[in-house]
């Protein structure tokens, strides 16, 4: 009997010390709430050098403030900008090659289910009571044949209490998020 507590003791004890898990501090706005979903449409890849244009598409009458709107989405157009130079890829306003349209909203200006009637790509993250989903939706667009080549969508929480650095950093990782699927093609 005697044996059998120790043995049980001793099990506990190994138990107890393999669960023991070390978490890095990661802000509350990290990849956690993060839900990303994209499709290719042309079967060919982007050549590097290739040009773009960021086109914003702005919703009609949103729910934030149109001024809010504005500072959002050149917030999210920098970023696509940002990545996409650093891959290989040329910002360029007169005929490019392709054209990025971009769009930005709470859900509770476009349900999942608008947004896969539009794009037909829709990650469909889930919330819990009080959380507020936004969605970014990318697409890309051959300029020259007008036709889709790849759509990608991330949809995320809401922080509110960010400051602007936050903020553009939360853009930042959610355009890196979705373009990262753009960019394991080519």
């Amino acid at each position: 009997m005697a044996i059998t507590k120790w043995l049980l003791v001793i099990s506990i004890a190994v138990t107890t010390l393999g669960c023991v898990q070390v978490v890095e501090h990661q802000p509350e706005y990290s990849n956690v709430n993060l839900a990303i979903s994209s499709v290719w449409d042309s079967p060919s890849n982007i050549p590097k050098s290739s040009t773009y244009l960021i086109h914003p598409k702005y919703l009609k009458n949103p729910s934030y403030y149109a001024s809010k709107q504005q500072d959002i989405y050149q917030v999210f157009a920098n970023a696509i900008d940002n990545s996409m130079t650093q891959h290989g890829l040329i910002n360029q306003q007169e005929q490019p090659d392709y054209v990025v349209t971009f769009a930005v909203a709470l859900a509770s200006d476009l349900s999942d289910d608008e947004i896969s009637n539009k794009l037909g790509v829709t990650p469909g993250l889930k919330t819990h009571d009080g959380e507020k989903k936004a969605s970014f939706m990318v697409y890309v667009e051959n300029n020259r044949t007008k036709e889709s080549v790849w759509r990608g969508t991330v949809q995320g929480i809401i922080y509110d209490g960010l400051d602007s650095n936050e903020r553009e950093l939360r853009i930042n990782h959610v355009v890196n998020g979705v373009l990262s699927q753009f960019y394991k093609r080519n």
